[in-house]
């Protein structure tokens, strides 16, 4: 057997600082590693945030340009030249909103934001089926093109509504 070693003062404490020191040294170090993964997730939350409001922003817009055309297309009847500038407007705002949904439709969702995704694009089939009627019916200057269009845009604020929960 030996005899247990008797340390100094000094050398325990020496001892218990060290200690201590190498293990704030490994706090520190699980710490920064921590950090820098919630650093990652939150530049990923802000990137997917930002890639959705503007989106739907998108798409909210476009829908509202979209009725404006309806609405013009009412009030000019059976203009040919006009009408065709008005396809043209809806036409580009069609486009903008089926890539505004294709970002949005890109980025991660919870099982509650793609039942409100669902929901809206049933809404928004709804609308564009009430849409076509009264444009179709502006084109030939139809008196019923302004009733159908008043119900389109009623269609059109709920379904803008309902953008607030996506």
């Amino acid at each position: 057997w030996t005899q247990p070693m008797r340390l100094s003062v000094r050398m325990r404490l020496l001892a218990t600082s060290g200690v201590l020191l190498l293990a704030a040294f490994v706090v520190t170090a699980l710490a920064i590693i921590s950090l820098s993964s919630v650093n990652d997730q939150a530049d990923r939350s802000y990137a997917q945030g930002t890639v959705a409001i503007k989106a739907l922003g998108t798409v909210d817009t476009a829908l509202g340009e979209k009725q404006a055309a309806l609405n013009k297309s009412v009030f000019v009847g059976n203009t040919p030249n006009t009408q065709a500038q008005i396809d043209g407007v809806i036409s580009a705002d069609d486009i903008e909103i089926n890539d505004a949904l294709g970002e949005y439709g890109a980025i991660p969702h919870s099982d509650q934001e793609s039942s409100d995704l669902a929901a809206f694009k049933s809404a928004q089939n709804l609308y564009q089926t009430a849409f076509g009627k009264a444009l179709a019916d502006a084109k030939t200057g139809a008196p019923t093109a302004a009733i159908e269009a008043i119900d389109a845009e009623t269609i059109l604020t709920q379904l803008v509504n309902s953008l607030d929960k996506l």
